[in-house]
């Protein structure tokens, strides 16, 4: 079960989908969650490995 800032990152995820201008989603990742965007990706992508193997379970 995600922590509650896990779903956070996990919405912003689905609601900020890539743009056109990477850099806009980066600054946005830096000013809401106070991480790098490297960091921030890491982290959504463990998330999402985690929820897809709970789903396969």
């Amino acid at each position: 079960m995600p922590t509650p800032r896990e779903r956070l990152l996990l919405i912003f995820e689905a609601e900020h989908p890539e743009t056109a201008d990477p850099s806009v989603k980066d600054e946005a990742i830096r000013r809401t969650f106070g991480l790098e965007p490297a960091q921030y990706r890491a982290l959504v992508g463990e998330l999402l490995r985690r929820e897809s193997h709970a789903d396969a379970a």
